[in-house]
């Protein structure tokens, strides 16, 4: 009798892919670039889950099963359908290591030249409700010989840039405390704080469209790199997984993470997960995204495309009832932001009970002054050529108010359910700690009303606009209750809603964090980079959506009390990243607390800048960032590039050159920080004086 020849791996490839599969439990092995022979799968971390992993709402973990396990239960063991550059791979039944579960699943994975796209589905049959899969989990990843070398993009918030992503994540951070009020921080002056799990893995992971603003990473090196993405526009709930253990076991585990709501004779189905292998520069992880998704514009006015920022005032009303200002203050507000340039005007703090407390009760508060007094206020902002927007809270109510109970229960987000019936509804706390807050649902039709409500109030009184906090900052949550109409995981579809009855009253829009969902329809997005400065790359989300428009906050380094001196001591940096990128600056004007008049060489640096892109805007208008395309540095510069290099934006604290790919010649160059007539150009590079800050146009 012929015998078969044992084959320990299947292995499949296109041109420039190949993958190998451990024949007896179907874990993935291999994944080789073809142009380099570089296997990026260079650690496999033994009795750990990859290639698949459910997660059910009791912690098992159900994935790839041990050779013990398949021994021990040959019906454990994977089967494979072979197709051209495709492989199906099927298991009847599912194992956590312990207990073997009545749960049949098959992934697909099919190559197309340098692409990877993946398909999971599985039918529950045990008695498992599974909370989570990770598909596709490939682990222990490194390009090239070296981890070290490695750089890691990730899209938290407007994005983030990690060297050696495999120490980087596992580091301990320097953190510090910061009180503020009744407020206690907790910031990482490096590092990012992450903390192990059972496993010793240190994840950053955030969920899409909440701190996660786009479904996508990259890592890269000079050699090669690997674009990790889910092409789903927002359906469900996902996150993007990047793990690592640090040195001790080097590699990045990377896994596209789906909440999921999966009970018994249920079935589950995902297609959306793709990779790519390219030559090693995160703009072409950039790009294939963009492809995928399509390039969307700001929603913005006239006024808001050609001003260059906003005082925000968050002390009408503090948390603790502290009143600062009152509605007739407004007129003297506006005289003050009009001194520094910024024609906007941001007031939180303005309703019963104040900021961070009288959530969701958007009428004035009987501190500050009357509705109608508030009403003037604005009216002498318009006056002076201003305009304003209002604070108002995308996701929370504060359940002391007695007449809230019912919206509460009807509207808020269940997270559990008990077999008697009783739910548990969401909840958070910010600042007072005895202040308790219900997490409502976008999608629940109550909470919709109660929103549009505010809309109404505030566009009555004379608001051009609101500040959505939370929107797309806070992360996503499921929602278990059946009576708001929705599936479950459908939250960013309530978002997009909420959105929806702003625009519907023509109000302005500017939203707490910032997401490709989000991103087309409103105005200005506010990245707050300074909360992660250490490694905040804002440029990842502007290149990848180059005709948005983000918001980022500014601060002074003398007499501020809000954020802590390492913030204030990159105050220059701060105000040199936005104008660069063509943000929208943020600037607080918070007496005792948050305030540039207090720093005359911050403030006198900030009004210059602020004049200057104006000038800019009314000029050119919103340009097309290009990031560095085009362009190579030296020195202390920041520069980039606009409208394929007809434009140059620059900050430059010492002697400095910006080298063209081409021969280049200048038409006109402006600045309010420097001598113009300083700047010279021969051939294909530019030299910039120190202390310079401006534009340059080429011809």
């Amino acid at each position: 009798m012929e015998m078969l020849m044992y084959h320990s791996r299947l292995h499949f490839a296109s041109d420039q892919i190949s993958i190998a599969i451990d024949t007896k439990n179907g874990s993935i092995l291999e994944l080789v670039n073809l142009s380099t022979g570089d296997n990026l799968i260079k650690n496999h971390r033994h009795s750990l889950g990859n290639t698949f992993e459910l997660i059910s709402a009791d912690g098992k973990k159900l994935s790839i099963p041990s050779a013990e396990a398949i021994y021990k239960n040959p019906d454990l063991g994977a089967t494979f359908k072979e197709g051209r550059n495709s492989v199906r791979v099927n298991f009847n039944l599912l194992t956590d290591g312990t207990d073997i579960f009545n749960i049949s699943l098959e992934y697909k994975i099919m190559l197309d030249d340098n692409k990877i796209k993946w398909n999971i589905s599985f039918v529950n049959n045990s008695e498992l409700r599974i909370v989570c899969c990770k598909y596709p989990y490939i682990c222990g990843v490194w390009l090239g010989e070296s981890y070290e070398d490695d750089t890691l993009v990730y899209p938290f918030n407007a994005g983030i840039k990690i060297e050696n992503p495999t120490e980087y994540l596992s580091m301990s951070p320097m953190q510090i405390g910061w009180r503020w009020q009744d407020y206690k921080y907790t910031y990482n002056v490096d590092g990012l704080g992450l903390y192990p799990d059972k496993n010793g893995y240190y994840a950053l992971s955030s969920k899409y469209s909440g701190p996660l603003s786009m479904a996508w990473c990259d890592l890269y090196d000079k050699k090669g790199g690997i674009y990790f993405a889910s092409h789903s526009k927002g359906q469900g709930i996902i996150s993007i997984r990047c793990e690592a253990m640090g040195a001790k076991s080097a590699g990045i585990n990377f896994a596209v993470a789906k909440d999921i709501n999966i009970n018994k004779s249920e079935t589950f189905f995902y297609n959306s997960a793709v990779t790519v292998l390219h030559n090693g520069d995160w703009h072409e992880g950039s790009d294939l995204y963009r492809n995928y998704f399509g390039d969307t514009k700001a929603n913005m006015p006239e006024w808001f495309a050609k001003n260059s920022g906003l005082y925000a005032h968050y002390d009408f009303k503090y948390q603790n009832g502290g009143v600062v200002h009152n509605f007739t203050d407004i007129p003297s507000l506006a005289d003050q932001a009009a001194e520094t340039g910024l024609k906007h005007l941001l007031f939180a703090g303005w309703h019963r009970d104040g900021f961070d407390h009288g959530f969701p009760m958007y009428v004035a508060d009987e501190d500050c002054g009357t509705a109608e007094e508030l009403k003037a206020g604005i009216e002498y902002a318009h006056s002076k050529g201003a305009r304003v927007s209002f604070y108002i809270n995308s996701r929370i109510a504060n359940r002391k108010y007695s007449e809230l109970a019912e919206l509460i229960a009807d509207n808020a987000i269940v997270k559990s359910k008990k077999e008697n019936g009783e739910v548990e509804i969401a909840s958070e706390c910010y600042g007072n700690l005895d202040l308790n807050f219900a997490v409502m649902c976008a999608n629940a039709k109550g909470w919709q009303d109660k929103i549009a409500s505010a809309f109404d109030y505030v566009r009555a009184v004379g608001a051009d606009g609101v500040y959505f906090d939370q929107i797309a900052m806070a992360p996503p949550c499921v929602c278990l209750n059946e009576t708001h109409g929705h599936a479950p995981d459908d939250w960013n579809s309530g978002c997009k809603k909420l959105i929806e009855l702003a625009n519907e009253r023509n109000l302005t829009v500017i939203i707490e964090g910032c997401s490709d969902l989000y991103g087309g329809m409103v105005a200005g997005q506010l990245v707050s980079t300074f909360s992660y400065i250490a490694c905040a790359f804002p440029e990842l989300y502007k290149y990848t959506f180059p005709n948005q428009v983000l918001v980022d906050m500014v601060y002074p380094k003398r007499g501020m009390a809000m954020r802590p001196t390492f913030v204030g001591d990159r105050w220059k940096q701060l105000i040199d990243t936005t104008f660069v990128c063509g943000g929208y600056f943020w600037a607080y004007d918070l007496i005792d607390d948050n305030t540039f008049t207090k720093d005359s060489v911050a403030y006198e640096y900030l009004k210059k800048v602020v004049k200057l892109r104006r000038l800019w805007l009314e000029k050119y208008g919103h340009m097309l960032f290009c990031d560095e395309k085009g362009i190579s540095l030296r020195g202390n510069i920041k520069a980039k590039s606009y409208d394929d290099g007809k434009l140059i934006s620059v900050a430059c604290d010492e002697n400095s050159e910006i080298v063209f790919d081409r021969n280049i010649c200048i038409d006109e160059v402006y600045s309010t920080i420097g001598n113009p007539d300083e700047i010279t150009a021969n051939e294909h590079v530019i030299k910039v004086p120190s202390e310079f800050t401006g534009i340059i146009k080429l011809k």
